[in-house]
């Protein structure tokens, strides 16, 4: 499986001012690409902790929660809002199509 993420910097409008985009290959260790986005936004909030608020978004898959869990420790990084992502939940509560 390819895993992308995204570290998005937004305003105090909700508007996305700069996003950060990674990805990784098929195959590869998706705690790498953790690592990556982690040390991003440990850069940004080093830079600006006062101004700015972490929320994590995601899919309901438990593997991905684990990461971003194990990632973005509290004692770290603050408390974080988590959230699960919109599509993803409308796609496993829509009905299945008639066969």
């Amino acid at each position: 499986m390819a895993y992308c993420a995204t570290v998005t910097i937004h305003d105090k409008d909700g508007k996305a001012m700069h996003t950060l985009r990674r990805g990784l290959m098929p195959g590869l260790d998706p705690q790498s690409l953790c690592n990556q986005i982690a040390n991003d936004v440990l850069r940004l909030l080093e830079k600006r902790r006062k101004k700015l608020r972490l929320i994590l978004l995601a899919d309901g898959a438990p593997e991905l929660w684990n990461l971003l869990e194990a990632n973005f420790p509290t004692s770290v990084f603050g408390k974080a809002t988590q959230l699960i992502d919109l599509w993803h939940l409308i796609e496993k509560l829509a009905p299945l199509p008639d066969s």
